[in-house]
């Protein structure tokens, strides 16, 4: 890394050498102080005018990119008949009439722009209404017939004057903006013949502020050694630091490394240095610029922590890290600091792990099914003879056993889910036969328990995508978790509300309700809260099961408010038949 530079004592400023340099100053500085006031305010004054000029420009183009936006959007719908390209299209439409309501405001000043734009929005308006003419021929009568109205042209003429209508603006702000800066350079030209002529004056002033100077100058000395004492200080806490730290410019290369980064990456502080980041970690994928692409904006980073990424070290080997991420407001822009961690070992530690949950379950699921199996056996009176307490006492070992061998299911769905491994048997189906099976499975817990189940699907069919078998399960477990916290006699509700685009399935009991504490860990692994007397214990990993099979199908899970009881609901999107 670059050392701070330390000052020394022949930098101390010099009486004599002050009141040397201002006797090249004149009396003439007090004159140029004024004048420079008043260029000051001319020159403001001007290059307000010339930036105003070059915005209003600026929201003439984004004026016309909205309606091409709209246009683009309508297109897209017009030609799919997708619904979603709708909500582009009402965005953009809204964007051109706030845009257009803006630039009505700015214009109050330029009489012939205000008329170019208001025929301009005679024009949009003109298109509007036929895009929405097209839109509704094609939701009512199909891409022949909204083709067939493209092909008669009217957009295309709307657009084209709409176009000429454009290139005027922007013509006459061009007008504007090469008349602005030819008056910005005469007045500049002006100024600085103005200041050639007052430098010859201002030698007398100089012996008077030569004093002032020096003072400044001995008390800015002293405040530097005071900024390098500092900087010092900074510097060791850096070099010290045990993560690697990387201090990026606003274009993404990187200005400096601390020891730390040059002992995991493998390079040395030089051959880093004024290279891009992604040398060493793709931290912002994509296009454009790259604060934009690291998410920055005004109010800061959106996500200053990013994990699962992989550096590549000098050796080519590539390293898993995660990184935190803070921005830098410096006078040359603003500057990222990313602190790097090796997460090499909690990885292998989290593989060690899991293999071992892996291999446990698998090895106790078979010694199990062998134990509910005889236990089976003899609570159906195989051996003659079992004394009544005996059976009693291999139902409590059956029904322990099981829960155990459920536990065991449940860590082997997990691990698989999270990994990624899970196979799934995607096929469109309707919703409603899968949430009658899942009724029918736990009818008999239900009735042990003195529960009414009871399905509300209305008559509207909700065609998704996915695996009924795992929907069944998410289905089942939430009815489950329902009829164990449901007081004797209470009902259970299982319904499906059916939207444009999306199907809505709901559990509701009669149960005590859920604790506030306990909402926030719901989906976690075995986050479990009290439960009522009498009721079965479940594995605590039902709802995390739930909520990972949903993000497969691209739905999601969630605890919903409920004046009475509990009330679980998940979403899918409705198949719409394309591959």
């Amino acid at each position: 890394m670059n050392d701070i530079p330390v000052l020394t004592p022949n930098w101390e400023p010099k009486l004599w050498r002050t009141f040397g340099a201002a006797a090249a100053l004149s009396l003439g500085l007090f004159l140029l102080a004024a004048v420079f006031g008043v260029e000051y305010d001319h020159s403001t004054q001007t290059s307000a005018n010339v930036n105003r000029t070059y915005r209003e420009r600026v929201e003439i183009d984004t004026l016309l990119a909205a309606l091409r936006d709209a246009e683009t959007a309508q297109r897209g719908y017009v030609i799919t008949g997708d619904a979603a390209f709708l909500v582009p299209y009402r965005t953009a439409r809204a964007g051109f009439e706030r845009q257009a309501t803006s630039l009505g405001d700015t214009f109050r000043h330029l009489p012939g722009q205000q008329r170019r734009l208001a025929r301009l929005r005679e024009l949009a308006t003109a298109k509007f209404a036929e895009m929405e003419k097209m839109s509704a021929l094609r939701a009512a009568q199909g891409l022949d017939a909204a083709a067939a109205g493209v092909r008669e042209g009217e957009g295309a003429r709307l657009m084209s004057a709409i176009g000429n209508i454009h290139a005027a603006m922007v013509d006459e702000q061009n007008r504007l903006l090469r008349d602005g800066l030819a008056r910005q350079r005469t007045r500049v030209a002006a100024t600085r013949r103005m200041i050639w002529e007052l430098v010859l004056t201002m030698a007398v002033s100089a012996f008077v502020l030569g004093y002032l100077f020096w003072r400044a100058r001995s008390h800015a000395h002293s405040l530097a050694l005071k900024a390098v004492r500092f900087g010092i200080h900074q510097n060791a806490i850096f070099d010290a630091a045990q993560d690697a730290i990387v201090l990026l410019n606003p274009h993404g290369c990187i200005e400096t490394v601390n020891p730390a980064a040059e002992r995991l990456f493998g390079y040395a502080a030089p051959d880093l240095l004024r290279r891009d980041i992604a040398v060493l970690v793709d931290l912002a994928p994509g296009k454009g610029l790259f604060l934009d692409r690291l998410g920055y904006r005004a109010e800061g980073l959106a996500d200053p922590f990013r994990t699962q990424l992989h550096a590549r070290r000098q050796n080519g080997a590539l390293l898993p890290v995660e990184a935190s991420l803070g921005a830098m407001a410096l006078p040359d822009g603003t500057h990222v600091v990313v602190a790097f961690r090796d997460v090499s070992e909690r990885e292998r530690a989290e593989e060690l792990r899991a293999r071992f949950l892996s291999t446990v379950s698998h090895e106790l699921r078979t010694p199990l099914t062998s134990v509910i199996g005889a236990l089976g056996l003899l609570r159906g009176g195989i051996v003659a003879g079992v004394p009544a307490e005996a059976q009693r006492l291999v139902a409590i070992a059956e029904a322990n056993a099981t829960r155990l061998i459920r536990l065991v299911n449940d860590l082997l769905d997990i691990e698989t889910l999270e990994a990624g491994a899970m196979r799934f048997d995607f096929q469109s189906f309707d919703l409603r036969g899968a949430m009658a099976d899942a009724i029918e499975t736990m009818r008999g817990l239900a009735e042990g328990r003195g529960v009414a189940l009871r399905l509300e699907t209305g008559e509207r069919p909700a065609i998704v995508h996915g695996d009924s078998d795992r929907l069944v399960q998410v289905l089942s477990n939430l009815l489950s978790n329902a009829v164990r916290f449901s007081p004797e006699n209470g009902a259970v509700v299982l319904s499906l509300e059916v939207t444009l685009a999306r199907a809505i399935v709901s559990v509701q009991d009669a149960g005590p309700g859920i604790d506030p504490e306990l909402g926030r860990r719901l989906f976690t692994r075995f986050g479990q809260g009290a439960r009522p007397a009498g009721a079965s214990a479940g594995s605590g990993l039902g709802l995390t099961i739930a909520r990972e099979i949903m993000r497969a199908h691209g739905g999601r899970i969630w605890h919903a408010p409920s004046e009475q009881g509990t009330r679980f609901c998940f979403e899918l999107p409705l198949w719409s038949g394309d591959a």
